[in-house]
């Protein structure tokens, strides 16, 4: 119960002191299908962690194809990612 949390905050915990992810710029971070889910999850955990750690990098998430089909749901899922594919929200920078 719960374990994959930890694995997750444990992997970016690694990354940030072996790998020199606190140094980066640019944290892209994204994944497919069930990835692409956990993307939306946890995107926002890995920008607070790397904050926490000093870091100032731009995290941004980038979803594929990580969302469950349920009626009603899933129509406006689908219309809030479409506009924020060609929008994108303000706070994040867009990539030309």
């Amino acid at each position: 119960y719960y374990r994959g949390w930890h694995n997750l905050n444990g992997i970016f915990q690694d990354l940030i002191s072996t790998y020199g992810l606190g140094d980066a710029t640019t944290v892209l971070f994204g994944g497919d299908s069930a990835g692409g889910l956990a993307t939306f999850y946890h995107v926002d955990h890995l920008a607070d962690t790397l904050a926490a750690a000093g870091a100032k990098a731009t995290v941004v998430g980038m979803p594929d194809s990580g969302c469950a089909s349920t009626a009603d749901r899933t129509r406006v899922l689908s219309v809030v990612l479409h506009r924020l594919a060609w929008k994108g929200p303000p706070s994040l920078p867009r990539v030309a």
